[in-house]
């Protein structure tokens, strides 16, 4: 009974310390530099397709399938980040906008939807940890999953996003 009690502490202490980490990641700049092993996660990258540079501190990769993304280092891990750019009315409409990103987190999987201070829609996803060639492709895919959540919502996102 007792071990019971300590794996069931460990995993709340556990849960608290990524709400928190979230938390952090939330109110800070989005991308800080360039990830650590860039060489490796650009040659895994290529490996899956997508072509990559490097723009100022990040690394874009870009796929003629999938959604192109910036990948930077972030406090203990990278993000992945894929901004939307709004058109006229949907920078003239944040409450649609807000109310299109939050009916997108309800169905979300490994993202986060939120609008930008320009009216902008951007989709983030956090790789916690250091790579890994196996739990990073993963995370890729996991990422691309979103994909098809836009694609179902094609009609609604259409008339704020460029």
């Amino acid at each position: 009974m007792f071990a019971g009690n300590m794996l069931e502490i460990k995993m709340k202490n556990a849960i608290r310390t990524i709400l928190l980490s979230l938390s952090f990641l939330a109110t800070s700049p989005v991308l800080a530099a360039v990830p650590e092993n860039a060489a490796e996660i650009k040659a895994h990258l290529e490996f899956m397709g997508y072509e990559v540079s490097y723009f100022k501190e990040h690394m874009l990769a870009k796929h003629p399938m999938h959604p192109n993304f910036v990948l930077g280092q972030h406090a203990s891990g990278m993000i992945v980040t894929k901004p939307f750019k709004s058109n006229a009315a949907g920078k003239q409409n944040r409450a649609k906008l807000l109310d299109i990103a939050n009916h997108l987190n309800a169905g979300a999987l490994a993202v986060r939807y939120y609008i930008d201070n320009e009216n902008d829609m951007v989709v983030e996803a956090f790789y916690p940890g250091s790579y890994n060639k196996q739990s990073f492709s993963l995370f890729i895919d996991a990422f691309n999953m979103m994909q098809k959540q836009l694609e179902v919502n094609l009609k609604q996102l259409s008339g704020y996003l460029e």
